[in-house]
């Protein structure tokens, strides 16, 4: 018999996700000319996100870490603490990236198939 586990919503995927964050982030902020420069904010997000490695769930988890990153790194520009429970869950941001996972030779088929599963969910 073969027995096909649920994938987790984003609801869930989030909450897994944003459990793993500081609660509130204050990073030494500065300006980089065209962009605006987190300091710590990328090494902060390569040590959550790694954790993922190997895991079942590691496209969908890495890839959101990077989503919550940019939702962060935008939340920045509006002051000097970000709150993480203020934070907007970032979705489409999370799931556009996921829609060029299928095509991004980064990711194994397996990998492919779980993100398939997921968008047709």
């Amino acid at each position: 018999m073969d027995v096909k586990t649920r994938l987790p919503t984003f609801d869930e995927l989030y909450h897994m996700a944003i459990s793993e964050w500081p609660k509130v982030l204050r990073l030494p902020v500065r300006n980089g000319g065209d962009v605006l420069v987190v300091e710590g904010l990328a090494d902060l997000h390569e040590a959550l996100s790694s954790q993922w490695i190997g895991h079942e769930f590691e496209v969908l988890m890495r890839t959101l870490h990077w989503a919550i990153c940019g939702a962060v790194h935008a939340a920045f520009a509006c002051g000097p603490i970000v709150v993480m429970e203020k934070l907007k869950p970032p979705r489409e941001r999370f799931e556009s990236s996921l829609r060029r996972a299928l095509i991004a030779p980064t990711w194994d088929e397996a990998d492919r198939r779980m993100v398939r599963g997921y968008l047709a969910a």
